[in-house]
């Protein structure tokens, strides 16, 4: 039940997180990859620290490699993804990521060890579907636009499978010392990747307009590593695939709140479908929960 609490306020913390990152982008103009830059290079700040305070007595090389693998695999799927938004819409690509729950519970089964049952599995595919339901109306994406977009799927659960190992690989006596070690160690070395656009260059005003987003990505980190820690990475996943649908009725709560363009107005028929796809993803989320007995 933890783990499924955990999961769940990751998806609202995400959500306001998204708000934030379209509020950059949209108001303050600042691009996408240059937020996401500077993001992690001031989570780093926070994260070196505390792997320093939480250091385990040992860590195995193993482990120290499928760390370095969580952070390659998601700077690589950040690339892709962003390169797949500059060739086509996000209503395009995203529904694509939903893919990704499938191919981490392939990745787990294979890699991981996990047992997930034939009920389990049934789950994952209506989940995946459900997510695909919203891209009708979308259009065909580019060529070039979907195979980036595969290739981040691909990465980023090449990524929550390294986490995998390196949760496994790492013991510790209370879980809450596992989750923020795991959590600050992945986050601390993926700060380093953004050294090499040497994110201290950018402007003084942009720099503060990212620490709100830096915040709220990491309060939504603390949560989902939670959820991947107790539950591990299919589970995780699986929640994850409802924040679609949670963004949207937290950008309905949140409406009064925030500036024009932030949330767009959008026809019945999407609506429509957003209403069928979150059923769908509900009655995934019960139907896998139910099958872990």
């Amino acid at each position: 039940m933890i783990a499924i609490a955990a999961g769940l306020l990751a998806v609202i913390c995400q959500s306001i997180f998204y708000i934030f990152v379209r509020r950059a982008q949209v108001h303050l103009l600042i691009p996408g990859l240059a937020l996401n830059v500077q993001m992690h290079w001031q989570l780093g700040f926070v994260a070196w620290p505390l792997a320093y305070l939480f250091w385990p007595d040992s860590v195995s090389w193993q482990a120290h490699l499928y760390a370095l693998g969580v952070s390659v695999a998601y700077w690589i799927a950040q690339i892709c993804f962003f390169s797949a938004l500059n060739r086509a819409s996000s209503a395009q690509v995203a529904p694509m990521l939903a893919l990704k729950l499938m191919v981490v519970g392939i990745g787990s089964s294979l890699f991981l060890n996990t047992h997930i049952n034939i009920e389990q599995w049934q789950a994952i595919a209506l989940a995946t579907a459900a997510a695909a339901f919203l891209s009708i109306g979308a259009g065909k994406p580019p060529l070039k636009a979907t195979l980036l977009t595969l290739t981040t799927v691909v990465m980023f659960s090449a990524s929550d499978i390294s986490l995998g190992a390196f949760i496994n690989a790492v013991s510790f006596d209370d879980q809450l010392s596992q989750v923020i070690f795991v959590l600050s160690y992945c986050f601390g070395l993926n700060s380093l990747f953004t050294l090499f656009c040497r994110p201290w260059r950018m402007e003084a005003a942009a720099t503060r307009a990212c620490i709100p987003v830096a915040a709220l990505c990491l309060i939504s980190m603390v949560f989902l590593f939670t959820a991947f820690v107790l539950g591990g990475v299919v589970l995780g996943n699986l929640m994850l695939a409802t924040r679609g649908i949670v963004a949207v009725l937290v950008g309905i709560a949140l409406r009064p709140l925030l500036e024009e363009g932030i949330e767009p107005t959008v026809e019945w028929r999407v609506w429509a479908r957003r209403l069928i796809a979150a059923a769908g993803m509900l009655v995934a989320v019960n139907w896998y929960i139910t099958a872990m007995g």
